[in-house]
Formats: structure tokens, sequence, C-alpha cells
């Protein structure tokens, strides 16, 4: 059931990104209609037949809307709506509706817009039903574990006080360290499930990045000596001020500084830059120089327990670096310099609200 679940989860973010890439080809195709102005009337015919059959046969309802009024909606809409005249119906209908459906409005142009209507009760139950899976299966694990520990710990007091405890210590005590490792791993694992089926509740607040860097390569600081890896950093700016939630972007930035260092071989460097791009966006680039990836496998680095042969962990830091910073309207890309790996994140200077 639990892997049946993670299933759920991946078919939906399939649909998810079908869905996005159907919005961005509705969008050109629009943009493309109303800005050409060379095409013969033929042409024009054609392409305007083209998208109107195109949409009237998505399996979603698509509304659209000239001031305030619906001019035209598709095979879908007609289907769950009926013959819909005014925006202010379909929000009628909604609220009656006992289906969770999300409205997107895509502006075609000042006075125009495409309503689609996404039905995402299906999603909304398996997120429920997952997030209750997880409670269930977290106490089950969690409790037996303390509470093993806690005998442990007595018996441990009570052999002490005995003569013969020594010839056993070595092997008592590889139990201690052994439970105490399956515990920090049960309590990674459930933190980070949590990520695949909750969505993120940002704290909104102004700061520097440079803190949030900071604060992650004093915690990797260790790790760094361990490998006589340096980390070098390099701003454009004296200061890279946004909002958004410095604790979870620490976690996002912890993730992939983290897997920069642990993939890069012995005394090696890893190179952090910071740059300004179109005066509203900070350009982060983290470049190791490691084994790399092969090309084919960077479209699925980002999927939750995906690993590649050389990967260590569960397979979800990335995935979760990337949710944290799509929250924060952000984008997360990787790119092969020739040796090594290159991430690249893009996000908004000023995040104005969630």
């Amino acid at each position: 059931m639990f892997l049946k679940n993670l299933w759920i989860i991946e078919d939906i973010c399939i649909l998810s990104f079908l869905t996005n890439f159907l919005f961005i080809l509705i969008i050109l195709l629009f943009s493309k209609k109303l800005k050409s102005l060379k095409k013969t009337s033929l042409e024009k015919e054609y392409e305007c037949e083209i998208i109107k059959e195109g949409l009237f046969k998505l399996p979603f309802p698509v509304f659209l809307e000239i001031n305030s009024k619906i001019f035209w909606q598709n095979r879908k809409a007609l289907e769950d709506f009926g013959i819909v005249d005014k925006k202010e119906k379909i929000n009628n209908l909604l609220k009656k509706s006992q289906r969770f459906i999300q409205k997107n409005e895509i502006p075609i142009k000042k006075e125009a817009k495409l309503i689609i209507l996404i039905d995402k009760t299906e999603e909304e139950a398996t997120k429920k039903a997952y997030q209750i899976a997880l409670s269930y299966l977290s106490h089950e694990f969690k409790t037996p574990l303390t509470v093993t520990k806690g005998y442990l710990e007595n018996l441990e007091m009570k052999l002490k006080m005995n003569k013969q405890f020594q010839i056993f210590s070595t092997e008592f005590e590889k139990i201690i360290k052994s439970l105490e490792k399956l515990d920090r791993l049960v309590k990674r694992l459930f933190s980070a499930l949590e990520y695949l089926s909750k969505d993120l509740t940002l704290r909104e607040e102004e700061f520097e990045l440079q803190e949030v860097i900071e604060e992650v390569i004093f915690w990797l600081t260790p790790l760094c000596e361990e490998k006589k890896v340096k980390i070098k950093t390099f701003w454009s700016e004296s200061s890279f001020k946004i909002k958004g939630d410095k604790e979870f972007l620490i976690q996002a930035f912890f993730n992939l500084l983290e897997n920069a260092v642990k993939y890069s071989p012995f005394g090696e460097e890893v190179i952090f830059k910071a740059m300004l791009k179109d005066g509203q966006f900070i350009l982060i680039s983290i470049r190791d120089f490691g084994p790399g990836v092969e090309e084919g496998f960077l479209p699925f680095l980002t999927l939750p327990f995906f690993k590649t042969k050389e990967s260590q962990g569960m397979g979800l830091g990335l995935f979760i670096a990337k949710k944290i910073i799509e929250a924060h309207q952000g984008k997360l890309k990787f790119n092969l310099p020739g040796i090594g790996l290159e991430v690249e994140v893009l996000i908004p200077r000023k995040v104005l609200s969630f």
C-alpha cells in the first residue's frame, strides 16, 4: 500500500507536468495568433480552427471570458456545467461543487482570458490518505524503538553492577549504537517523506541570502574538513536581500551543497556563485568536479527515491530542495559542464506574497 501511494503521487506529478505543458502550449498558440500580422487570411483561418478544435477536445473545462462574460466554452465545460454565460456563475457552481477544483486564469488580452478548471479531488484525497498513513507508520516505528532503547539503557545500568559485564560490553555497545542509528534513520525517513504529501507553509521574512549560505557552510564544515574540500563563494553584489522562509532555504541549499561536497574528489573545490539576472532574479550556481551523472539521468535527479550507482542516502535531498525552491517561485536546473555537475537555482530577489 505504501509503494502504491508513492506510484499514485508519481502519476499525479506526471499529470501535473502534462497539465502545465498544455497551459504553456495554449498561451503560445494564442500569443502567436494575436501577434501574427503577416499571415494570409487562409493561414489565419486554419490556425484559428486548430486552436479552437484543440481547446474544444481538452479533457478539462475551458472557458473564454471577455469582459466578465463567457464567450465560449469547450466540450468538457458543457458536459460538467452546462451553458454558462457569466463568470460569476462559474464561481457559484464551484462553491456548490463537492469536488476540489482549482481555477486557473490565463490572460490573453486586457479584456480577455482563459479560465481552466482542474479537478484535484483525487490528488487531495491521496495527500490526506498519505498523511494519515505516514502518521500511523511513524507512530508504529518510533514507539517500539523508544521503548527498546529504554529497556537497553536500564539493562546496561544493571549489567554494569555485574563483574562479568566487561566481557559483553563491546557487543552491548554495538547493539546500542545500531539501535541509535536505526532510530536516526527512521526519523530522517519520515521527516523526508512528509514532503511527498504536504504543501509547504512558508513564513515570509526579509533576510540576506549570504546569511543562509554562511549557515549552510558552517554545518558542512566537518564534512569539508574530512574530505579536505573547500567551498569557494563568489557574490556579484554586496547584498542579495530576499523575502522567503529562511529555515526552508537553509535546508534546500544545505542539500544542494552537501551533495556537491559528497561527490567531490578528496582535496577538490566546490564553486558557489551568485549574481543578479534581469534585476529581479538571483541566479545561483553550485559546481562540483566529481564524477557527474549520465546525461540521460538529468531529468530524474529530483524525483523522490531516484538514485544513481554512485548515490548515497535515500534519494530525497534533491527532491526536497526542488520543492522548497519552487515554493519560493524559483526554478532548479542541472547542467553537465564537462567535469562534475552544476546546479543552477533561479529565485526571485523579492517574493511579494505566497
